[in-house]
């Protein structure tokens, strides 16, 4: 697109892929997940830089400026709270609670007040010898845990007192997330633009070190997010001519003829 062209304005939109790098294995191919609803993609340029100062009279001044380091960066913000941006953000490791079908026993010391762990989870059919559920003790069939009523709020249990607990617990298989069972992220990144004004875009970043940053709120009044950042790893041996990333225009949105002039 030609340039001055009201069509150059941008407002970003668009999808973000992560392929995940295996190091030990460079023939496998994890294919590219789709992160959801990116609130923030960016890319940023650091550059560090020597300079010289002349002291031969006066003020001292930089007569000479030698950039040090140049590096790629950029930042990602997430609002999809999944298993897999869980991992990402935590440098977790993803895995599956999974629990068989079944009936159980186990003895349990009671503490009055207190919500009591049981073994399995998703649990039903709670029986504890002479006592009655709703008035001694309360049930939370999801986490499989027992809450022993104290005297003050009409339970018969007494301290310490040894229980038999009988259930039944069905099947589980749920997504899990080990936090810092990594530690390092490294991965491939593709942004598909769909912007609605502007250039559209496609952003290949090669390799792309994530670290996690910033806090997750698990009560907040907000939208949770989370953000990583991102840094460009140097992959000359299978990009020589581009080795840090690359910036694809493919396109306009609604390309018009208007062009924007200056008096």
């Amino acid at each position: 697109m030609a340039q001055p062209s009201t069509d150059n304005y941008f407002i970003g939109s668009g999808i973000l892929y992560f392929r995940e790098i295996d190091e030990t294995d460079s023939t496998s191919d994890l294919g590219e997940l789709d992160l959801g609803n990116c609130v923030d993609f960016s890319l940023d340029l650091e550059v560090d830089q020597a300079e010289h100062v002349n002291k031969r009279s006066g003020i001292g001044v930089v007569d000479k400026r030698v950039p040090t380091k140049l590096s790629g960066t950029g930042t990602i913000v997430l609002d999809e709270i999944t298993q897999e941006n869980l991992a990402l953000a935590l440098y977790g490791t993803k895995s599956t609670l999974a629990q068989a079908a079944g009936t159980h026993t186990e003895n349990v010391v009671a503490k009055l007040g207190r919500w009591m762990k049981m073994t399995y989870r998703s649990i039903s059919n709670v029986v504890i010898a002479g006592y009655t559920e709703g008035v001694d003790f309360e049930v939370d069939e999801d986490t499989g845990r027992v809450y022993i009523t104290p005297a003050a709020q009409g339970g018969n249990i007494t301290a310490d007192e040894a229980l038999v607990v009988q259930y039944a617990h069905a099947v589980v298989s749920l997504p899990t997330v080990q936090m810092l069972g990594e530690n390092k992220i490294l991965g491939f990144l593709r942004f598909i633009g769909d912007p609605p004004s502007g250039p559209i875009l496609e952003v290949e970043v090669w390799k792309a070190s994530l670290v996690p940053t910033g806090s997750i709120s698990f009560i907040s009044d907000d939208w949770t997010t989370l953000t990583l950042n991102l840094t460009m790893e140097n992959d000359e041996t299978n990009h020589p001519d581009e080795p840090y990333c690359r910036i694809i225009v493919r396109g306009f949105v609604g390309a018009s003829t208007t062009s924007s002039t200056t008096s």
